[in-house]
């Protein structure tokens, strides 16, 4: 895959129509949706349809037109040739503010002069807010890219508590996780919590970038003085314990645990075998209704933080959470349950307490 950031030469509204030839470095349109803004237009211009091999002569194609909300807000029809050392197009005035875009080299926004460091320790996913020392990346962090050089480099795979990592709405890395080399670039979404059980919603696209030792983001205005973009920290040994003997598998439900209002993070489990059952545990049992149970292997130490899914006694609910083994335990990143009827239980030997 490629990356396309830079603008046709000419303002494509007064572009005379004829044939062109990018040229220096930019050989073609991107064939994938640019993000809103990018390559110097409101409404930048990618071709919809593939480009044609050299035995297909001239052929008309979709130039379509993006923005915020769609990929395809207007489009045009151009002509395209493939010349084989590089493609031509026969190219029309545009409507205001659209204009055509050209993909940039796969690998220069690696390049240290064409991206910014954000090297701020309050990004870590662990500061709380504070109110008397506000940040603002909706004016601090204008459309680019931009690499993360604190803590762990990179961006949260989860959701966040709100009012965490100096911001009131933390944003966090969605739609899939970071690329490999192999992967390219990849289309993201960065998405801000904005209550305790926000998921996926309040989310500006972004595209990302491995290179190799490190990563780097194409990111937008968040919108709003209180969003802001946070980085990932090793939680292995900042993370909550939870202990509570009520959560183990043999215990009946006396009292119910409150993890319906179990606020999101690293939790490290401390009792029994240090870990969630991977089988389903009975129903009042395990502190509450419906305990809850892993599906899933756990992680190598080499795996990093993997996602898993939890489900709930012998009901239909699920979450989903993450798991990172660190050598010596387990450590679960958690988010509230449906309501309290709801928890997440702890596995331990069971030998001694069978019916």
């Amino acid at each position: 895959k490629q990356w396309y950031q830079r603008r046709v030469a000419i303002t494509a509204g007064g572009l005379p129509r004829g044939w062109y030839r990018f040229t220096n470095g930019f050989e073609k349109m991107p064939e994938e949706c640019p993000i809103a803004y990018s390559c110097g237009s409101t409404y930048p211009g990618y071709l919809a349809e593939p480009h044609p091999e050299m035995a297909d002569g001239v052929v008309k194609r979709k130039v379509c037109f993006g923005n915020a909300n769609q990929c395809c807000y207007g489009s045009a029809e151009v002509l395209v040739k493939n010349c084989g050392t590089h493609f031509v197009y026969r190219l029309y005035p545009t409507g205001s503010h659209q204009k055509y875009c050209v993909e940039e080299s796969a690998d220069a926004m690696c390049d240290a002069k064409s991206y910014k460091v954000l090297d701020d320790d309050w990004r870590g996913e662990n500061n709380p807010y504070d109110s008397k020392n506000t940040h603002n990346d909706n004016v601090d962090v204008p459309h680019g890219w931009y690499r993360f050089t604190t803590e762990l480099g990179r961006m949260p795979e989860y959701s966040l508590p709100f009012q965490s990592c100096g911001y009131y709405y933390p944003g966090y890395m969605a739609g899939g996780p970071h690329p490999t080399r192999q992967d390219g670039l990849v289309n993201r979404k960065a998405c801000f919590s904005t209550s305790a059980t926000n998921e996926g919603q309040n989310c500006k696209n972004i595209r990302v970038k491995n290179c190799g030792k490190f990563y780097v983001y194409e990111l937008v205005q968040t919108g709003h003085q209180y969003y802001g973009y946070c980085v990932a920290q090793d939680q292995c040994e900042k993370a909550i314990e939870m202990g509570d003997r009520a959560r183990l598998i043999i215990n009946p439900t006396v009292t119910r645990v409150t993890d319906g209002s179990l606020r999101k993070g690293w939790y490290r489990i401390t009792a029994g075998h240090g870990r969630m059952p991977d089988y389903r545990p009975d129903n009042n049992y395990g502190g509450s209704s419906y305990p809850g149970y892993m599906e899933g292997d756990l992680p190598e130490e080499s795996e990093g933080d993997v996602a898993r899914t939890v489900k709930f006694g012998s009901t239909t609910n699920t979450k989903e959470v993450r798991v990172k083994n660190c050598g010596s335990h387990y450590i679960y990143y958690l988010v509230p349950t449906p309501n309290n009827y709801y928890s997440y239980s702890i596995d331990t030997e069971v030998c001694l307490h069978a019916r």
